[in-house]
């Protein structure tokens, strides 16, 4: 069996995990959610397009994947992630054997980060509005697209796509110039949603961050 079938067996296993009719369901009951949903399928598409090619094969991007899982969840932000991808492969932008790898080695990580990230911060910090914008946006961000490239780096170290010098010189050598871009753009769009449009973030809540309590 090749590498290339079993990444895709793995990712049909995540996408049921991810009751993706139950996700319909959400999506054709909340026009502000499905509205969203659109939205970042859209923007991702371009965002991801406008990729920087190291070398032959080898590019980055920024991800907004905490941004994306902030507004619409965990599960929503892995199936839109998938969704840019294809819409990418359609537009011939992407070639359709890499749609597999870029889901399981770059979207899933960054999405389950924010997520445990963003449980982690309401169990144990408190509910302030600058804790969930610099934690669970900016710094969050910053780790997630770490924990990306080097899911990146050690995915290419394994198959041989590449050899040690290069993932350390085109790949990990970029893993500092990536991380406060990174974070600093997350951080900003979901500062502007949750003054200006609180409602479209779904994981926030003005009466938990901004209550008599806080």
């Amino acid at each position: 069996m090749s590498s290339l079938l079993l990444i895709w067996i793995v990712i049909a296993g995540f996408v049921y995990l991810m009751s993706p009719l139950e996700q319909l369901r959400k999506l054709l009951s909340s026009s502000i959610l499905s509205r969203n949903f659109a939205a970042i399928i859209a923007l991702q598409s371009m965002l991801w397009s406008l990729d920087v090619e190291l070398i032959s094969g080898l590019s980055l991007h920024f991800l907004m994947i905490t941004t994306a899982t902030l507004v619409i969840g965990l599960r929503l932000t892995c199936l839109a992630g998938l969704a840019s991808l294809l819409l990418m492969s359609a537009a011939g932008m992407l070639m359709p054997e890499l749609i597999a790898e870029q889901w399981l080695l770059r979207i899933l990580p960054a999405a389950a980060i924010t997520y445990t990230s963003l449980l982690l911060v309401r169990h144990y910090l408190p509910h302030h509005l600058f804790i969930y914008i610099f934690v669970n946006a900016f710094i969050t961000a910053a780790i997630a697209i770490t924990c990306s490239i080097l899911c990146l780096a050690a995915w290419y170290a394994w198959s041989g796509a590449y050899t040690g010098d290069e993932i350390q010189h085109h790949l990990l050598r970029m893993l500092p110039l990536m991380l406060f871009p990174e974070a600093m753009l997350n951080g900003m769009v979901i500062t502007v949603m949750v003054i200006y449009k609180p409602e479209w973030v779904r994981t926030y809540q003005d009466l938990d961050y901004l209550g008599p309590d806080n």
